[in-house]
């Protein structure tokens, strides 16, 4: 079955609670410690990537470059424990503005290229990069996405990109279904973002769409524990510095 895999965009971490449960996956913590070291041995200063993650949400969301770092390694993350239970997939879909996971996926940046690159612009100046289309604005760019596809087998493989609609991700998807018979898209967040807009659109053709934390009988747990009141995801914070300390350690 051809598949893809979708890498949602930075606004899927918005939610306290969804960065709490990423940072209890063990995969994703491994990332998270890599990173940190990569950070501390440079000569320009250390960057606190966890207590960024589980910071408050307004505090998070402030800062669009460390949110976008923080969603590209935990997305990283996510997508190494999924590949040890599932063969790489056929396309890789994905924004790729600035740090992103799909060009670490792909292996056109290594991981550390990525988090030295952050470092390197993180107090720089950065045009607001936004996660849906919409008019081009001062001090605005719009989200780039890029099409990957494999060329050679499950282990000995390259990634090239294919040409599609940059700005458009509804057609790239939409290209996929129809013309290469993509059967089958897996969502790395967590959560999704783009291809759950278009899901009933596709509903007429038989498209499985997934999430790879559904597909862990692992972290069954993981939804279950965000608790929604009123349609807003709650915040249970009682547990954050003990999570902070076995992240760092």
């Amino acid at each position: 079955m051809r598949d893809a895999i979708v890498f949602s965009g930075s606004n899927v971490l918005d939610f306290y609670d969804v960065r709490v449960n990423v940072a209890r996956i063990p995969e994703v913590i491994g990332k998270l410690r890599r990173a940190q070291k990569i950070w501390d041995l440079t000569e320009t200063g250390s960057f606190d990537l966890v207590s960024c993650l589980l910071a408050e949400d307004r505090i998070y969301s402030g800062n669009l470059r460390s949110k976008a770092i923080a969603s590209a390694i935990v997305q990283l993350g996510l997508l190494e424990r999924y590949l040890k239970l599932y063969p790489r997939p056929l396309f890789y879909l994905g924004h790729a503005n600035g740090e992103c996971a799909l060009k670490v996926a792909t292996g056109h940046v290594s991981f550390e290229e990525m988090v030295r690159g952050f470092h390197w612009h993180k107090n720089q100046p950065s045009l607001l990069t936004v996660d849906q289309p919409e008019p081009i604005l001062s001090g605005v760019s719009l989200t780039e996405y890029r099409l990957y596809q494999r060329e050679g087998g499950i282990e000995d493989w390259d990634y090239r990109e294919v040409e599609c609609d940059k700005t458009n991700i509804q057609r790239i998807i939409t290209n996929l279904v129809e013309e290469q018979e993509v059967k089958k898209f897996v969502n790395v967040g967590p959560g999704s973002q783009y291809i759950q807009r278009y899901s009933q659109s596709m509903a007429h053709v038989d498209v499985q769409i997934l999430d790879s934390i559904d597909m862990d009988p692992m972290l069954t747990w993981f939804w279950p524990l965000i608790k929604t009141n009123d349609g807003f995801l709650g915040s249970d914070r009682g547990g954050q510095r003990q999570w902070q300390k076995g992240i760092a350690q």
